[in-house]
């Protein structure tokens, strides 16, 4: 991935984020690896709207980045246009 993009990323505890991917890289032990910045965590309203919350608000891993292996992601795909 050489260009930063914008994903909605599931992962296996059913979190859903929007993030920007900077990176995925594969390693030998742990798979393919996203590093992760300016990360928010989807919610759905009973409005069916979306909020979306600070992912991990007391850290910096929005600024940062995080980086989250492949065996923790059900699956990462576009968002649309309104929600990017």
């Amino acid at each position: 991935m050489s260009t930063p993009e914008t994903k909605i990323m599931r992962l296996t505890t059913g979190e859903e984020l929007i993030c920007t991917v900077t990176s995925a890289e594969s390693t030998s032990s742990r798979g393919t690896v996203y590093t992760l910045k300016d990360i928010a965590i989807l919610i759905p309203t009973e409005s069916n709207s979306l909020g979306l919350a600070p992912f991990v608000p007391y850290s910096e891993a929005s600024t940062k980045g995080v980086e989250i292996g492949e065996k923790d992601v059900m699956f990462v795909t576009e968002p649309i246009d309104q929600l990017s």
